[in-house]
């Protein structure tokens, strides 16, 4: 697996490489209109039936505990979350019980690095992908990965798209996984030093296939579009 996969599977994405189980995990999102605020962003929960919040990180974990490979300082670390996530279970009446949909935000703290250009974008993403070697990211073998200039989102916004295969899931240890992974990361309007990434994922067997039809499509759609930037602030 190539230095982006790492990036991509064990830092933007936490958890995601080890949350695939049979069960749902997390409790219901509540009120779906009220916005839920992370460290430096605001976002609406996804829309929809069935969407549940699998984990709020720096807050407190109401789910599976995931991976943390690398995090802001500590700082941040008081009454807001730094990520969240939220996991659709199940997808369908018909879904497979090993399927996994995940949309997650998180801040990011981009240290020395700039985030103005795509090459800054994948510049940054080989970096910290040093920190993202060994397990659980060598499941999995990358077919397939695209980085483009995200206008749609705003300034100095990116995206990240890839299609890896996964192999010795520890749950399904005979099966082919399909992990895609859409990433968008923004660097912080009000503040450079850090930036927004909101990301949605979906794991499935190989023959079962992509439940993503246009119906989910939109409702990832709107809810990467709900970010609304907000003052980093730091813990008292």
């Amino acid at each position: 697996m190539n230095r982006y996969a790492r990036a991509t599977l064990a830092v933007l994405l936490i958890g995601l490489v080890s949350a695939c189980g049979s069960q749902p995990i997390g409790r219901p999102v509540e009120n779906p209109t009220q916005r839920i605020e992370i460290v430096g962003a605001s976002v609406l929960p996804p829309q929809g039936n069935n969407w549940l919040v699998a984990y709020e990180l720096g807050k407190r974990v109401t789910g599976r505990v995931p991976i943390r490979i690398y995090g802001p300082p500590d700082q941040f670390r008081g009454s807001r979350p730094f990520a969240i996530a939220f996991s659709k279970s199940p997808v369908r009446e018909s879904a497979d019980p090993t399927h996994t949909l995940i949309a997650q935000a998180e801040f990011v703290e981009l240290r020395e690095h700039k985030l103005e250009t795509l090459a800054d974008f994948r510049e940054y993403i080989q970096w910290v992908a040093y920190l993202g070697s060994g397990p659980p990211a060598d499941r999995f073998r990358i077919t397939d990965e695209r980085t483009s200039v995200a206008s749609d989102f705003g300034a100095h916004c990116f995206r990240y798209d890839s299609v890896s295969e996964e192999r010795e899931n520890a749950r399904v240890p005979n099966a082919v996984l399909v992990l895609t992974i859409s990433i968008v990361l923004c660097r912080h309007p009000l503040d450079p030093r850090y930036a927004i990434s909101v990301s949605y994922s979906e794991r499935y067997k190989t023959e079962q296939g992509s439940y993503l039809d246009d119906a989910l499509r939109s409702e990832l759609d709107a809810f990467r579009k709900s970010v609304v930037f907000i003052p980093v602030t730091e813990r008292p």
